[in-house]
């Protein structure tokens, strides 16, 4: 059975953060990244710990964010989120670099010039998994 990841880019734009792209329509199934940055399909993993692995629904999740959790919340698993700023460091590490397809650049693209607007630690992307 496949593993689709779901989720929001969200910014943080004067102490609140707002969702800006779904991400669902564009990511396709690369499980090397899922186990890379949120420790899914594990077996999958490049030899780097994972970076962002379970740290839940954000407190401060944006409420279209949160809304569509909802809709999933019963069947979703490995909820996390990573903001810019820690994907950035992962673009420093040519392992990290190799498992990067045509989807992720798209959504690395988008997060990395909205942080040059609102900061490196005010853009982050909130996930979960279906399977």
């Amino acid at each position: 059975m496949g593993v689709n990841i779901h989720g929001w880019v969200e910014i943080k734009d004067l102490g609140k953060w707002h969702s800006v792209f779904n991400i669902e329509p564009i990511m396709g199934r690369n499980y090397a990244m899922f186990a890379t940055l949120f420790d899914i399909r594990e077996e999958r993993n490049i030899g780097i710990a994972p970076v962002a692995p379970y740290r839940n629904l954000p407190k401060d999740v944006a409420d279209i964010t949160r809304e569509q959790f909802e809709l999933y919340e019963e069947d979703a698993y490995g909820v996390s989120w990573i903001v810019w700023e820690e994907i950035n460091q992962m673009l420093k590490n040519q392992k990290f670099m190799d498992i990067i397809d045509g989807s992720w650049e798209l959504l690395f693209s988008v997060m990395r010039i909205l942080s040059t607007h609102y900061g490196t630690k005010n853009v982050r992307l909130v996930v979960w998994f279906l399977s």
